[in-house]
């Protein structure tokens, strides 16, 4: 028998030893791995029976037991979850195989090592933490979020679930199960980015409806004043002191009325004249303007693409986007610097468009315009667009330079981003969608002849439910010698064009008035008077503005406020 001492595990069976010598009984090699050891002499044929039949139980269990732990190793090894076990010094003593999927690494690299060389210091001072409320006897399973680095630099984000097991060798143990949440993360760092973005669109889309109405009521009150004031001077004799003060509110309600361009613009609510256009071009040809307002300390450069495509939008207001951005990245740099125009065409991609909603995926012309002033923080960037918002000194600044540009982006069609360090500059992004229009360079015009200020016997339906207004158009129309039938509803309108038997050569109506708008009436009183002509004027800019007007593209139209020249010159155009 001394050629098995020792081989019992090579033995596929149960194994019984059964044997005549006492004396082998005191052989470890022997004994170690044997079922049973029976000495002859001292069993019965029952006794051998017994032994056989528990010895065959006996094995069978172990088998089973090996079979089970054969099969819960290859669900370790096959899973692409973390199973670290680490003692209660957090050294690991264990660690699955899956690292060599989640981090690029293979177990060995993390046997031995402290778990907490391997995340960062604060995060190791959690890990301790939660290591700590284990082994103090915590029932509950503590569950951490860490970062650990792959072997391709990229940082992967873990969920670790932590609960005791059984000690060995007198040492506590603990087993981490840890499973890969980076898409997870990335998934909801995209949502929230996206809420903030959206809360904040609505947020500009409130303060534009409330600057947009605010404008509104400010342009009737600034047409009263201006109509006022124009009538006041005309009836004082020309070289009277009274006329300097009279002079001083019509500038300043000119002032005002500038301001109420600028929140109609944030609020986009301005009426523009979109056409296709080069963009290069425009840069261009602003920079020798735009040159005398940074002032010679600053530099100035401009990088545009040859291939750049066109975009659909107001030269005028564009111009305005170039002049309100290099007026603030001056301001940011009073000791000098650099100011950069850059274009060039941008293939947006999906994952861009999810972090920059509501952007969608597609192509763009990008104008990137770049400082190295001071920068802005987090706070200052995130107010950067609301109107009245300013860091400079009050008196010096409106707040709407920024506001003004975001308005006139938004009503082109396009996106504006603004990416900012203190002290490290801004840079600020407009994203235009081409066009496949070409631009078409304007015809000259030449000086038209001057007309006569009015029109004989020419008679005008006036519309306004603005009592003042009303009054003051009418005056101011009558002395330049128009005859005006007065309305201050569409009804009356059509009462009064239906009682007036002569020619009505003009309609000039509000555009939206109780009881039906200027639109509706305009339709009602042409089917009958098609020699009719029609002008309208309102508060709210965006009524002659497409798109989303309430007017066809095109029609003659008058944004309050407006002066009395402006008026004259209109209608005598329109009656031409």
């Amino acid at each position: 028998m001394s050629w098995l001492s020792g081989n019992w595990e090579r033995v596929s069976g149960a194994v019984l030893v059964l044997t005549g010598d006492p004396g082998l009984a005191a052989n470890p090699d022997l004994v170690a791995g044997a079922q049973d050891f029976l000495i002859k002499s001292e069993v019965d044929p029952e006794q051998i029976v017994r032994a056989v039949r528990y010895a065959a139980d006996r094995e069978a269990a172990r088998q089973e037991l090996i079979r089970s732990r054969a099969y819960f190793q290859s669900l370790i090894e096959q899973a692409r979850d973390l199973i670290t076990v680490v003692d209660e010094r957090g050294i690991i003593r264990y660690q699955s195989p899956g690292t060599i999927h989640m981090l690029g690494l293979r177990p060995e690299a993390f046997v031995g090592k402290s778990l907490f060389s391997l995340v960062e210091r604060e995060e190791a001072t959690r890990g301790r933490e939660l290591l700590g409320g284990v082994f103090g006897g915590n029932d509950q399973m503590p569950v951490g979020e860490f970062s650990l680095r792959h072997l391709d630099g990229s940082m992967r984000h873990i969920e670790v679930v932590a609960s005791r097991i059984a000690p060995e060798a007198g040492v506590r143990r603990v087993v981490l199960n840890s499973r890969d949440i980076t898409e997870r993360k990335r998934a909801e760092d995209a949502v929230r980015a996206r809420d903030e973005l959206l809360a904040k669109g609505q947020k500009m889309e409130a303060v534009g409806r409330l600057a947009g109405g605010i404008a509104h009521d400010f342009s009737n009150v600034l047409t009263v004043v201006t109509q006022a004031c124009e009538r006041l001077r005309d009836r004082i004799e020309a070289g009277v002191a009274s006329t300097t003060e009279i002079d001083m509110i019509l500038r300043n309600t000119e002032r005002a009325a500038s301001l109420t361009r600028r929140l109609q613009a944030f609020s986009r609510q301005q009426v523009l004249t979109p056409r296709p256009l080069h963009l290069g071009k425009l840069v261009h040809a602003a920079s020798e303007l735009l040159e005398q307002f940074i002032g010679e300390d600053i530099h100035m450069s401009i990088d545009i693409a040859p291939d750049l495509h066109p975009v659909e939008a107001d030269p005028v207001q564009i111009q305005q986007v170039l002049m309100n951005l290099a007026i603030n990245a001056r301001d940011a740099m009073p000791s000098g610097g650099w100011l950069r125009f850059r274009a060039w065409n941008r293939t947006i991609d999906q994952l861009f468009a999810e972090t920059h909603s509501p952007m969608q995926p597609g192509e763009y012309v990008l104008l990137e315009v770049s400082d190295t002033g001071h920068g802005m923080d987090d706070n200052t960037r995130s107010h950067a667009f609301e109107p009245f918002f300013t860091t400079k000194d009050p008196v010096r600044a409106g707040g709407l330079g920024l506001s003004t540009v975001y308005g006139i982006v938004k009503q082109s069609g396009g996106f504006i981003w603004i990416d900012s360090v203190p002290g490290h500059g801004t840079s600020i992004s407009l994203y235009l969608p081409p066009t496949d229009a070409q631009p078409v360079e304007p015809e000259v015009k030449r000086p038209a002849k001057k007309r006569s200020s009015k029109k004989k016997h020419t008679t005008i339906l006036l519309t306004e439910d603005e009592d003042d207004v009303r009054e003051l158009l009418d005056d101011m129309l009558t002395t330049h010698g128009f005859k005006v039938l007065v309305a201050a509803n569409a009804g009356e309108a059509l009462t009064c064009a239906g009682q007036f038997h002569g020619i009505i050569d003009l309609l000039l109506t509000d555009v939206v008035m109780p009881g039906g708008t200027g639109r509706d009436l305009a339709r009602q009183l042409t089917a009958v008077r098609p020699e009719m002509r029609v002008l309208y004027m309102s508060g709210y800019p965006e009524h002659g503005a497409p798109p989303g007007s309430v007017l066809e593209p095109g029609v003659p139209f008058l944004s309050k406020p407006f002066t009395r020249d402006i008026l004259l010159e209109k209608i005598r155009d329109l009656l031409a």
